[in-house]
């Protein structure tokens, strides 16, 4: 008892000592309203694990290299509100230890997370990338969110990894967005983004894809990727489902590729079943019977098979019922007739 009580009684004292190391260093307070490159990776170098570097309404007025700089690693939380990245950002191969917040903020030029990790919550929300924006090989290991987040050059996302829920709602991509190689192990949330050019999926894994009311202009996909990952978070299930599924119908429909979408709608409406199912709804009747007499307008064979297992169950009920022995004994009857006259 006693050894347990100087256990906790140090645990306590190291986790008093660590919040007292604790710093939250405003960079505006602390530089001004401008930082040069040089003087924010001195602060990103400083900073230790409990820290947290704030600034708002601030501009980083040269390039940043983080690679150059020789930092691989970013121990403190970042927290920046309305931050103008006047040159490049470089990031690439960086380990970011922490949460990391950049909302109302600009990316004026190119900026580059290549080969990063992030090992806390990641927030980009409502920021500006004017310039390409490439996050290849990078890893997500908490929620990650680009919500209303705009990119008005090439948003690159080639095998990105994220290992839990990322957040693409009412973003806007107005060139090309490739996700070709990426792994969504959590939830994606793409509801009312709009991609203005180029969207490409290609070998990308999928959890669980919510597509609710997304606009596309031209989509390059592999519907097999994408079978039976469609969700939606919308209050009626129904009609979520029917508006997310509707976004890739209308577009194959576009295309020409009939097919596929027939193989889409099908889909859909056998999910559209299984609610009706769950739901004890009346529909459920009406789906049930348009999926075995036509496969919802789109399968002609389950019409052939539907009809041919009426068939064959008609007949064995005929043939079960004596309807056929009695046929053969009025046949008999009468033929013996015949020969007696």
């Amino acid at each position: 008892m006693k050894y347990l009580i100087v256990t906790l009684f140090m645990i306590f004292n190291l986790s008093v000592t660590e919040i007292a190391k604790a710093r939250i260093i405003d960079l505006k307070e602390e530089c001004g309203e401008n930082l040069s490159a040089k003087e924010f990776v001195d602060w990103i170098k400083q900073s230790g694990r409990n820290d947290t570097l704030k600034c708002s309404a601030f501009d980083v007025v040269d390039d940043i290299d983080f690679k150059f700089e020789n930092i691989d690693t970013i121990q403190s939380a970042l927290d920046f509100y309305d931050v103008q990245f006047l040159g490049s950002a470089i990031f690439d191969s960086s380990i970011f230890l922490n949460n990391v917040r950049l909302e109302k903020s600009e990316f004026h030029k190119n900026a580059s997370f290549n080969h990063a990790r992030f090992y806390s919550n990641v927030r980009l929300e409502k920021t500006q990338f004017s310039g390409n924006a490439d996050f290849n090989d990078t890893q997500y290991f908490e929620e990650v969110s680009f919500k209303s987040t705009q990119f008005s050059k090439n948003a690159m996302f080639f095998r990105t990894l994220f290992s839990s829920d990322v957040y693409l709602n009412f973003t806007i991509f107005s060139n090309r967005a490739a996700f070709y190689g990426a792994n969504f192990l959590g939830n994606a949330f793409f509801t009312r983004a709009k991609f203005l050019e180029d969207l490409e999926f290609g070998d990308t894994h999928f959890t669980n894809l919510y597509f609710f009311e997304v606009e596309i202009n031209y989509f390059s996909f592999f519907w097999n990727e994408l079978k039976w990952k469609i969700s939606t978070d919308y209050l009626s299930e129904i009609r979520g489902l029917r508006k997310s599924y509707l976004v890739f119908e209308n577009y194959l429909e576009s295309k020409g590729e009939f097919e596929i979408m027939d193989d889409c709608y099908f889909e859909r409406k056998l999910r559209e079943t299984w609610i009706h199912l769950k739901d004890i709804s009346p529909l459920f009747i009406i789906d049930l019977i348009m999926l075995l007499s036509c496969g919802y307008g789109v399968m002609p064979e389950f019409t052939i098979a539907t009809s041919a297992v009426f068939i064959m169950l008609f007949a064995l009920a005929y043939y079960h019922l004596g309807a056929i022995q009695e046929r053969k004994r009025e046949r008999d009857t009468s033929s013996s007739a015949n020969r007696n006259d």
